[in-house]
């Protein structure tokens, strides 16, 4: 009988890569999550040392030729299954291996993108302490803010779930008020780091909140946390109560709900695979003439819930909304009701699903505009701007009194190698399918991620045909919170 022990690290094939300064780096390349499955091989010494058992197979930190050996294929399919006087054994028991970041044991502040560096707001579970450095799962997400997308937002202050904010309203604010009275801004992140973000170390929960604002403080502020330890594949889910989106009268408040992964690095140990046709575009703020590389170290993948259409969109084709008329003592002139075929989603927001693949039209049928894709009977149609848009997006109309209206929903991203696969319902056990793309039509990363939950106000220019514009949302009088209850990554 032989007994041994081992156990499961990050970098376990001792990449050079995941080193900085000959030191292993192993968080860089940390272990994966799901099922293991174990097999033990006996020999004899001759088939050691005259390596009729290659190095490669031996040790599986020493790549070969073609690159590293799967030792599981060698022996089970390979030359290993013909090699005599060896003995394979696949052990019956798996194990699972599964992460849950527990959103109340802190929120660390470690990003550069709070302008406040006094901790003003720091508390024992929101801060730089050290205690906090080591314990917590999350950090208070800073936003890019792009400055090239600025609003001109009406000067109006209101709370547009609680009050009920109207149509009429939005469409008599948006109408007249001059181009001198709008107020010029972009969305922000908060100056002050904890004071939007709370953790609950009770009830393990975590709180994000968007301010209220003040007259003359003219601010519509992002918030979000981002979890601190990345991974590679695995079904990610999301228990949280996130703000809900549009009131009685069905208007949106102008926030998006976003639960994403974002790369954990784009320094050259987190790149992705090669894109071996043409190559990734270089950068993610790049545009059309950005140059083409070999690989990349940016990936993304999205939810993003908002208010805008649910068909695949088009250059030419947005729907044709009714302008109306500058007539203020009639009001059939200027409150002019929706399209039909937009009203027809009047209680639904859209679940947009995304894959920023920069690009890369390495798979087979790679394309730019609309093009049809089927999964489990279901049938999603994903669209591209052009060839040269880093990212693939699919929509499905969800109702916004059950995703948010609701104590609580569920969110997954299925990140698997060659496929991801976008998941709602109301129980862990419940999930229908949202959105599915594979890598006949994307390139799927195969890097380290992060996990990013958000309430942010997006620029409406960036989803063509929305039926509100951020522009003419209202800024908003109260804070508006959100609560995330658990995070698995399995």
């Amino acid at each position: 009988m032989v007994t041994d022990q081992f156990r499961i690290v990050g970098n376990p094939r001792d990449e050079k890569r995941y080193y900085d300064s000959d030191k292993n780096v192993r968080w860089k390349r940390n272990p994966r999550v799901g099922k293991y499955s174990f097999m033990l091989v006996v020999s004899i010494e001759e088939n050691i040392s005259k390596k009729i058992i290659p190095e490669t197979v031996q040790n599986i930190s020493l790549p070969g030729p073609d690159g590293f050996v799967d030792p599981y294929f060698y022996f089970l399919y390979g030359e290993g299954h013909k090699t005599a006087n060896v003995i394979v054994q696949k052990s019956p028991v798996m194990l699972k291996v599964s992460a849950s970041p527990d959103p109340g044991a802190g929120i660390y502040v470690g990003m550069p993108a709070f302008k406040d560096a006094s901790g003003q707001y720091f508390c024992k579970t929101c801060g730089k302490d050290p205690s906090i450095y080591k314990n917590a799962r999350f950090e208070q997400f800073g936003h890019y803010i792009d400055l090239g997308t600025k609003l001109y937002n009406i000067p109006v202050i209101a709370d547009v779930l609680t009050d009920n904010y109207s149509k009429m309203e939005y469409n008599w604010n948006r109408r007249y008020y001059t181009k001198e009275e709008l107020i010029a801004t972009t969305p922000s992140v908060s100056k002050f780091p904890c004071k939007t973000v709370t953790s609950d170390p009770v009830n393990h929960s975590i709180t994000i909140r968007n301010p209220g604002v003040e007259y003359g403080k003219w601010a519509k502020e992002n918030v979000g946390v981002i979890t601190r330890h990345g991974f590679t594949y695995g079904k990610w889910t999301v228990k949280a109560k996130l703000t809900e989106l549009l009131n009685k009268n069905n208007l949106w408040n102008g926030l998006t709900n976003a639960i994403w992964l974002i790369t954990q690095s784009q320094d050259n140990w987190n790149a992705r695979r090669d894109c071996n046709k043409e190559g990734y575009m270089a950068n993610y703020y790049g545009g059309q003439a950005d140059q083409r590389v070999r690989t990349v170290g940016y990936s993304e993948i999205d939810f993003e819930i908002l208010k805008t259409v649910p068909y695949c969109p088009s250059w030419l084709l947005p729907p044709a909304y009714p302008n109306g008329m500058d007539d203020q003592d009639n009001i059939q002139n200027w409150n002019v009701p929706q399209p039909d075929e937009v009203l027809e989603n009047d209680k639904n927001i859209q679940v947009c699903c995304t894959n920023w693949d920069m690009a890369c039209w390495e798979p087979r049928d790679f394309n730019e505009g609309c093009q049809t894709v089927s999964f489990a009977g279901q049938t999603f149609w994903a669209h591209r701007w052009d060839k040269t848009y880093r990212a693939i997006t699919e929509k499905t109309p969800e109702p916004d009194d059950e995703l948010f209206g609701s104590e609580y929903y569920y969110f997954q991203i299925d990140w698997e190698p060659n496929a991801i696969i976008w998941r709602i319902g109301p129980s862990k056990d419940k999930l229908r399918v949202v959105g599915y793309e594979d890598n006949t039509i994307t390139s799927i990363p195969n890097n380290q991620m992060l996990l990013v939950i958000t309430q942010e106000f997006h620029n409406t220019k960036w989803w063509i045909g929305s039926p509100y514009l951020q522009d003419n949302i209202p800024f908003p009088k109260n804070d508006i919170p959100g609560k995330i209850y658990e995070v698995t990554i399995e």
